[in-house]
């Protein structure tokens, strides 16, 4: 393992005006992904040397892409919050070790990107693939930046990931009010994910005005993406994920693709010999299969097009102030646009109100809840 090559850090970059879009994509924030890094570097051979906008591509967890592991010790894409940000910041980059190193770096690319061309919004792409067989799909946080851009593509979009997960890459941005979403683009190692990760780059660079695609090219990069027609396009909201504890030893059903149909109570895994049955009915996301990571699986529903039209409104409207005012929420002393609730206050109102309105629920603690608000 200790021989292997390192890989640098930038993939390419075209440079144009600052005032042109800035767009930042990254593959391989988890090293056993290498589809999107791939990609990136048939693009950079694609692409011509005069744009009209600026591109950063950069590989993520470069040890963990030398060795094809996930991660080395910390999962790369958990650990953008206050905590790891003020370690990093305070310790000198030879003292830090695997991916808190990685990270430091990469704060420091985003750094010097925003510090250049953050007066406009900078869109940030983030390229995955899943362990299980599956079609293109784009998961993001619910801001209406971040919808604006993901429903130009035919895939099936996923709202509200970052209710469940703490550390996410793309929260950090969304916290910085840019753009961001992540896109899963198929199965570990399969040469198709490649040219699927190919297309939503070239289709991204088309729709940021970067890059002009004629019609013909344009319908058939988006024929690439579309996914086959047991599974619908249009919005998902998640509705549960399966957290596996730490030391426990989940084996996932064989047989499950993203965006299965799985009915309440069905078996889906076992957990130390016990079997893990579905909660709610639903269609089932990224099931897990493979020995590393601690998201078992996620289960979600189709979101209706009245339910989105309303939610914009409203959001646009600002009756999301409304909410804020209620008692027993209050601001967060440290975080723009967070709210410390009551969960009391969470009982009285469903949770479908707070997502109308732009809020995602995080739990902190049993008195005291976080409500992250996008716009």
């Amino acid at each position: 393992m200790a021989g292997k090559a390192v890989p640098e850090r930038l993939i390419f970059s075209r440079k144009a005006a600052e005032s042109h879009p800035t767009v930042v994509l990254f593959g391989g924030i988890h090293g056993n992904e290498p589809a999107g890094v791939l990609a990136l570097e048939r693009i950079a051979k694609w692409l011509p040397a005069e744009v009209e906008g600026n591109i950063y591509a950069f590989r993520g967890n470069l040890k963990g892409l030398a060795q094809k592991r996930r991660f080395i010790s910390f999962d790369l894409n958990r650990i953008w919050g206050q905590e790891e940000f003020n370690l990093v910041r305070n310790t000198a980059p030879e003292e830090l070790e695997d991916e808190l190193l990685e990270l430091s770096e990469l704060l420091s690319e985003i750094d010097v990107i925003l510090q250049k061309h953050g007066k406009r919004p900078v869109v940030f792409m983030d390229l995955h693939t899943t362990s299980a067989k599956s079609c293109s799909f784009l998961p993001f946080n619910d801001a209406l930046m971040n919808r604006a851009i993901a429903e130009r593509f035919p895939v099936p979009l996923i709202l509200g990931i970052e209710e469940f997960l703490d550390g996410a890459l793309m929260s950090y941005i969304n916290d910085l009010n840019h753009p961001a979403l992540a896109f899963e683009g198929g199965q570990h190692n399969d040469p198709a994910a490649i040219d699927q990760h190919e297309s939503f780059v070239k289709l991204t660079l088309h729709h940021l005005h970067i890059v002009e695609l004629d019609r013909v090219e344009k319908e058939r990069l988006e024929s690439m993406l579309k996914p086959p027609p047991k599974v619908q396009t249009g919005f998902y909201e998640i509705l549960h994920r399966h957290l596996i504890p730490t030391g426990a030893e989940f084996i996932m059903e064989p047989g499950f693709e993203n965006f299965d149909f799985v009915e309440l109570d069905e078996a889906l895994a076992t957990q130390d010999g016990r079997v893990v049955s579905a909660p709610v009915s639903g269609q089932i996301f990224l099931p897990l299969y493979q020995p590393v990571g601690e998201d078992g699986f996620f289960i979600g529903r189709p979101v209706s097009a009245f339910w989105l039209r309303l939610s914009a409104r409203l959001r646009k409207w600002r009756f999301q102030r409304v909410l804020a005012a209620l008692p027993g929420i209050s601001p967060h002393p440290a975080r723009p646009r967070c709210y410390l609730v009551n969960p009391r206050v969470t009982r009285i109102l469903s949770r479908e109100v707070f997502h109308l309105l732009g809020f995602r629920i995080k739990k902190l603690e049993a008195e005291r809840w976080l409500l992250v608000q996008r716009d």
